[in-house]
């Protein structure tokens, strides 16, 4: 009888550890990956397209989806919006990312201006859409077809309606089509502070699919970047 007892208490105190423990990796998950979205204006900046070394061939395949979202110190200005969506609880890597990279190569436009992106001469538009980790699956291109409405502009900010359409291809050769519709104030944010999630470059495509809190970044890239030249 009391080996019985002993038995499930046993049984009891550990699955109660176990359940406190669940609670902090929930917790701990939560507060590294961040759902949100994010609307950044670049001075002095232009579209990188920077790519991964071709000794990286494995990471290189996938970069198509998210190289032409990569920003450089330059001519211009840039706006990026950036959207992650947190998985399904419990479900594994259904995490999605949007991007969509606006680049004014002639510095801020006016106000009221409403810009059609067939004929626009004066401003670069990409997007990309779909799973953080998948990112061959995604959709992405230059978007040729759709209106960019500059609804506000200030020293620090400027507030735009992007309307579009891309008709592309994924890396798998499967055709995709997106429609989408964004409309936001885009506030001044240093280059240097871009982060691989917001538009810096990175030698590893997952790091720019994933929205890490902005508390812990600083301390994630660090320690990712030693893990990474240790594999290296």
């Amino acid at each position: 009888m009391k080996k019985a007892l002993r038995k499930i208490l046993k049984w009891v105190v550990l699955s109660f550890v176990f359940f406190i423990a669940l609670i902090l990796l929930v917790n701990s998950v939560g507060s590294y990956l961040k759902s949100g979205e994010d609307f950044i204006l670049v001075k002095n900046a232009e579209l990188s397209f920077k790519e991964i070394p071709s000794d990286l061939m494995e990471r290189k395949a996938f970069e198509g989806p998210i190289k032409i979202h990569r920003i450089s110190s330059g001519r211009g200005v840039v706006l990026g919006y950036r959207k992650f969506s947190d998985p399904i609880f419990f479900t594994v890597d259904d995490e999605g990312y949007s991007k969509i990279t606006i680049w004014f190569p002639n510095g801020f436009p006016k106000a009221g201006e409403k810009i059609d992106l067939h004929e626009a001469e004066d401003v670069v538009v990409y997007y990309s859409s779909g799973g953080s980790a998948w990112i061959g699956r995604g959709c992405h291109g230059k978007v040729s077809q759709g209106t960019l409405s500059v609804k506000a502009v200030s020293q620090n900010s400027i507030r735009v309606l992007i309307t579009g359409n891309i008709q592309s291809k994924t890396r798998y050769g499967l055709d995709c089509e997106k429609n989408f519709s964004i409309e936001g104030s885009f506030k001044d944010f240093q280059y240097k502070r871009l982060t691989p999630w917001l538009g810096a470059f990175s030698t590893h495509p997952y790091r720019e699919t994933y929205r890490r809190s902005s508390l812990q970044h600083e301390e994630i890239e660090l320690k990712t970047q030693e893990i990474m030249d240790e594999l290296e």
